[in-house]
């Protein structure tokens, strides 16, 4: 039973992982988060399908916008691949076979078989990671970091 729930939730995996996203911003981010993720900007007037793809997989072809005042850091596998602090549209584009899409120009046996396979090899899940997050470059208004007053620091080396 446990190789067909994999089977299953690999086929639906990919077949939601197949649209296109768009990112931005989370909206009424507070003035003093500092580094947050991308979010997917939600339904427009009731329109959008695009509700069960996977958390950590960034689609071929999908776009990215960075706001004025934004960073963007762009990381897979847990390394940090790109740095964007130009405001505009940038659009995702990696050989990683969990991106692929037949909506980007991905070959259909690429993005449906060989996706399928390698999520039903993770148990039905993406055996990938990819994270868009955004850094504030603005100034963050009463930060309160550091302490009132200086703290000695004895150290023997540079003394």
């Amino acid at each position: 039973m446990g190789l067909i729930r994999a089977a299953m939730g690999a086929i639906a995996g990919t077949l939601a992982d197949q649209w296109i996203d768009f990112l931005s911003v989370p909206l009424n981010i507070g003035q003093t988060a500092a580094l947050f993720p991308a979010v997917p900007v939600g339904t427009n007037a009731g329109r959008g399908s695009n509700t069960k793809g996977s958390q950590a997989i960034l689609t071929n072809g999908s776009r990215i916008v960075v706001p004025e005042g934004y960073g963007l850091l762009l990381f897979q596998e847990g390394a940090l691949t790109a740095f964007v602090d130009v405001p505009g549209a940038y659009v995702w584009d990696s050989d990683d076979v969990n991106s692929q899409s037949i909506f980007a120009g991905d070959k259909w046996t690429t993005s449906l078989l060989s996706q399928s396979w390698e999520r039903f090899k993770y148990g039905g899940r993406p055996g990938g990671q990819q994270l868009a997050l955004f850094v504030s470059l603005k100034e963050l208004p009463n930060n309160k970091f550091g302490t009132q007053s200086p703290i000695y620091w004895d150290d023997a080396l540079f003394s």
